[in-house]
């Protein structure tokens, strides 16, 4: 006997990464729109990595670190949601997970419609034009990943060109 799913079971899924930064903030911006349009889930997901949150010395977390990591994520993830949009839709669901992100990105968007992750986000490489992450998941995820593009200028990239006249 087939029983019928319900409007809350058949939703999409979009999975949205976020780091907080500018960038991943119209990353965020780009997937709530495509949910409501879609009716989907919005799983907005920031993964907090001990390496980097401690360094590279391999210094050990303090007692609590990961209930103290965790609140602050879902801080920052409430914070953000607040600039983007408010009242956050009943279609958004937050996650803040520990470990390796494009591991856990990749981990968490199996069985998505799509994942959206910014180009860069605050990684230290900054002539990148697709940072680690983003590198990653768009290899490694079992679902497409739509890439939004931040639009920032680095030191990097050539100085609009200007033209003063007539060439002599």
């Amino acid at each position: 006997m087939r029983t019928r799913k319900s409007h809350r079971e058949s939703r999409g899924r979009i999975v949205v990464g976020t780091d907080g930064s500018h960038a991943s903030v119209a990353a965020v911006r780009w997937a709530l729109d495509a949910a409501q349009q879609t009716d989907s889930w919005l799983d907005v997901v920031l993964v907090r990595s001990p390496a980097i949150d401690f360094g590279w010395l391999g210094t050990p977390p303090i007692h609590g670190w990961a209930q103290e990591s965790g609140l602050a994520g879902h801080l920052l993830l409430a914070r953000l949601l607040d600039t983007v949009t408010e009242p956050v839709p009943e279609i958004v669901r937050t996650f803040v997970i520990e470990g390796d992100p494009a591991e856990c990105l990749i981990a968490h968007a199996h069985g998505a419609d799509v994942l959206v992750l910014a180009d860069r986000g605050t990684g230290g490489f900054l002539g990148l034009r697709l940072g680690s992450v983003a590198s990653a998941c768009s290899v490694g995820a079992s679902c497409p990943v739509l890439i939004v593009p931040s639009g920032r200028r680095t030191d990097l990239d050539p100085a609009p060109r200007t033209t003063t006249g007539a060439l002599s």
